[in-house]
This record gives C-alpha cells, sequence and structure tokens, in this order.
C-alpha cells in the first residue's frame, strides 16, 4: 500500500513535468521542432517576395516561438533579422531598427547569407531613415566582405551598387566612381536587377562631372533595366536628371518627351503610394490581430500551465495525506499484529514448558519405574527363598510401564519364558551390560549366553540385533 501511494505521487508530478515539457518544448528531441521553424522562415521569405507581410509576420512568429523553445539562438536572431525586412516593408523604421539593434549584438550566430541581407537591410534604414551615410556605408562594406567570402559575383555587384548610391548621398563621388570601376571589371554585367542602380550611379557621376552625352547615354540605359525589372523609383530619378540634362542643352523636344514621362510616371507612382499605403495599413491591422491572437494564444497557455500545475499539487497533496493516514493506519496495524505475535509466541513459549515439564515429569516417573524394576529383580536375585513375589511385582510394574510393548512381545513369540521376557525387558529399557549383570547378579559371560540364545530364538540374523528388533514393537 505504501508502494502505491508513493508511486501515485510520483505519476502526478510526471504528469505535471510532462504537460510543462510539451508546452514549452522538449530540449532532448529538438531536430523535428527545427525543422518545422526552419520551413516557418522559409515560408515567411517567399511571402514577403510578394509583399505580403501579414503572413511573413504569422509564420515569423510562430517560428520564433519554436525557437525559443528549442533555445535556438542562431534561428532567434534569423526570426528578428527577417522580421526587420517586415517592419521596412511597412514603414515601421523604429520596430525595424529595435530588431536590427537586437541581431547586431548577436549577428555571427546567423548564417552568412542571412548576414548579407541584415547588413543590406541595416545599411538602407540607416540611409532613407536615420540618414547616417558614414555607417550604411560601413554596413554595405561588409555585406560585400561576406559576398566576396562566399564568392558569390552576382550578389556583391547587387552590394556595390548600392554602395556607390551611399557615396553619392554622402557627396563621396570619387569613392562612388571607384567603386562602380570594380564592379566593371568584373566580368561581363550580367542584367539583373541591381544593374539599373548601377547605371543610374553611373550616369549622375557623369551628370556632375558636366559630362551630359555620357550621362544621358548611361541614364538610357538605366531607364531600360528600371523598366524591365519594375524599379520605378529609379526610373523618376533617371528621368529627373534627363529633364536637368535636356534644360540645360535646350533640347526642347527630348525635354518635352522626358517631362512628359515624368508626370505620367509620378501620377502613376502617386496612384500606386496610395494603394501601397492602404495596403501597407491593412497589413499592419493583420499583424495586430494576429499578434493579439498569439498573445492570446500565449495567454492562454500559461493559464493552462498553470492550472496543471495546481491541480498536480492538490492530486500530489492529496495523494500524500492518503500516504499518511494510511501509513498511520498501517502502523497501528503492525503494533496490532505484534502483539498478537507476542501473545501468541508467549503462550507457546509457556506450551513448551508445560511439555518440558511433564515430560520430565514422565521422564522421572519412568526413570523411578525402571529403578524400581530394578531393584525388584535384585531382591529377586539375593532371596533364597521363593522370589515370586518380587518377579510378579517387576512383571506388574513393567506392564504398567510399556503394557503394549508386552502384550506385543507375547503375541510375536508365545514361546518365551519369563526370564527372557523379563531380559529383553530390560534392554527395552535401555540397560547396559554392566547394569543388567548387577540387576540379574550375573557375569559378563552369562549376559552373552543370554544374549546368544535369545537371537537364536528370534531368529536373528548375524548382522541384526535384539535392539533393533526391539525397537520395531512399541
Amino acid at each position: 500500500m505504501k508502494n502505491q501511494y508513493i508511486y501515485g505521487v510520483i505519476a502526478i508530478v510526471a504528469a505535471a513535468i510532462v504537460v510543462a515539457y510539451f508546452s514549452i518544448g522538449n530540449p532532448y528531441n529538438n531536430a523535428p521542432m527545427k525543422a518545422e521553424a526552419d520551413s516557418l522562415t522559409r515560408a515567411s521569405m517567399m511571402a514577403l517576395n510578394v509583399d505580403s507581410f501579414a503572413k511573413a509576420y504569422h509564420c515569423l512568429s510562430e517560428a520564433q516561438t519554436i525557437y525559443n523553445a528549442i533555445d535556438d539562438k542562431a534561428g532567434q536572431m534569423t526570426v528578428k533579422a527577417n522580421m526587420a525586412i517586415v517592419y521596412y516593408g511597412l514603414e515601421l523604421y523604429e520596430d525595424a531598427k529595435r530588431e536590427i539593434d537586437i541581431v547586431e549584438k548577436n549577428v555571427n550566430l546567423i548564417d552568412t547569407t542571412r548576414q548579407v541581407i541584415f547588413y543590406r537591410i541595416k545599411a538602407i534604414v540607416e540611409t532613407i531613415v536615420e540618414k547616417n551615410y558614414n555607417k550604411a556605408i560601413e554596413s554595405m562594406q561588409k555585406a560585400i566582405a561576406i559576398d566576396r567570402a562566399m564568392d558569390s559575383k552576382i550578389s556583391a555587384m547587387q552590394d556595390m551598387a548600392n554602395l556607390a548610391e551611399i557615396y553619392i548621398y554622402n557627396q563621396q563621388n570619387d569613392k562612388a566612381k571607384q567603386t562602380i570601376g570594380e564592379i566593371e571589371k568584373m566580368d561581363t554585367i550580367a542584367p539583373d536587377d541591381y544593374s539599373s542602380q548601377f547605371y543610374f550611379c553611373k550616369g549622375k557621376l557623369y551628370f556632375t562631372e558636366q559630362d551630359y552625352d555620357q550621362a544621358y547615354q548611361v541614364l538610357q540605359r538605366c531607364l531600360d533595366y528600371s523598366t524591365r525589372f519594375n524599379q520605378p523609383h529609379l526610373r523618376l530619378q533617371a528621368l529627373d536628371i534627363l529633364c536637368s540634362i535636356d534644360s540645360l542643352r535646350d533640347d526642347k523636344a527630348n525635354y518635352i518627351n522626358n517631362i512628359k514621362s515624368r508626370i505620367s510616371l509620378n501620377d502613376s507612382l502617386s496612384g500606386s503610394r496610395i494603394t501601397h499605403q492602404i495596403a501597407r495599413l491593412q497589413e499592419q491591422q493583420r499583424i495586430e490581430i494576429e499578434h493579439k491572437n498569439i498573445d492570446k494564444q500565449r495567454t492562454l497557455l500559461t493559464v493552462y500551465i498553470f492550472a496543471g500545475f495546481i491541480i498536480a499539487a492538490m492530486l500530489a497533496l492529496i495523494f500524500f495525506m492518503l500516504y499518511r493516514q494510511t501509513k498511520a493506519r498501517n502502523r497501528v496495524v503492525k503494533l496490532e499484529a505484534e502483539k498478537l505475535d507476542s501473545e501468541i509466541i508467549l503462550e507457546r513459549m509457556q506450551n513448551e514448558l508445560l511439555r518440558l515439564k511433564v515430560n520430565q515429569n514422565d521422564e522421572e516417573l519412568k526413570e523411578a519405574r525402571k529403578e524400581n524394576l530394578a531393584m525388584s529383580l535384585q531382591l529377586a536375585s539375593l532371596k533364597d527363598d521363593d522370589a515370586s513375589g518380587e518377579l510378579q511385582t517387576f512383571d506388574d510394574t513393567f506392564r504398567k510401564l510399556n503394557e503394549s510393548f508386552g502384550n506385543q512381545l507375547r503375541e510375536r513369540y508365545p514361546n518365551l519364558t519369563n526370564n527372557e521376557q523379563r531380559f529383553l525387558c530390560l534392554i527395552k529399557l535401555g540397560m547396559t551390560s554392566s547394569e543388567m549383570m548387577s540387576v540379574l547378579n550375573v557375569s559378563q559371560s552369562g549376559i552373552y549366553k543370554m544374549r546368544y540364545r535369545l537371537k537364536k530364538k528370534l531368529n536373528l540374523r548375524g548382522d541384526e540385533t535384539i535392539e533393533k528388533l526391539l525397537a520395531t514393537i512399541d
């Protein structure tokens, strides 16, 4: 019973541990949970590619919960880096900066590909939001260093184009020109989304150097690539410079064409900005709803866990009280059983002492009768006259001592004489040869002869003895 209650308490505590174990995560089986979180992180990147910020936020929130549960620091930092992109896309720049500051302290925990994305988004925030171009240049240089370490040429060219544009913002045209020169030396420039940015930076540099012909030619290529890769903001900036060049060159025809394109594009961007603003607000609203749902789920989970622990503690207390009560009851039962056992043992000992005393009295009585028999025979042998009275006394005494033995002896061997029966009685009594010599007043040879005659009369073989024969007669 004791073990049952102990096992019950252990089971309750184990159940509580299991509840917490699966609620906060299993540290000994992280692989499936990590795989799920990684999948959610990849899903968030796919959502960001189509500007589905609410879906990205949902995936990242779930991934963050799992990474926290399994204590995966690298996963946590990856989520925060992606969350910074979400906030930047929603123009929540302060939130984006907060996530960036956290990741920057633990940037070595995320993989190199994510480090490039992190430094890229960090440089954009520092350029557009903080206007801190020196920090932006430093961040972009870190991204380029990682690109080169990974031998990722396209990514390096993209980040170098970004760096060149930041140099222009910071009025470091020489460094911007040097960076563009480095890009041109990197094999043939493949048409990619960074190409329009590259040609814009190059055209702007030609414009600042008043090389309008080169600037015009390069910016036209920027217009082509920005149209192909749907980069209207770069196209608008390129059209601004082209209009300025047309004005300086007094090229009215091109100026009218370019200004019409600029007005049309600006109107389109204005409409897009409104649409984007509405979409951004809708995404923010979805995220707020998602955030509330997540907080609600976490609160409910905390309540469930707390309630589970309370119930487990109450059950454990009940089991403990029952165990204490049962233990006390068992102790009383055990003491009563021990008392009863002691009484039984005492009674058994008293009975044994009584039996020993009775046996002792029987032995003393038998010994006394044995002595009386011996004395009767001695008296009969010492008297010269008729000793039939003493012999009769011996026979009566032995018959009382062991009536069954005498009867069986006469039934088995009816041809035995009285003297032979008496001799066998003395052997049955356990007398030694010396004692029988004294009782019967005969010599040792007489005893031997009597034994020899009786052995033949009783039909005993050489290896059989009179004592063994008499032992078979009760």
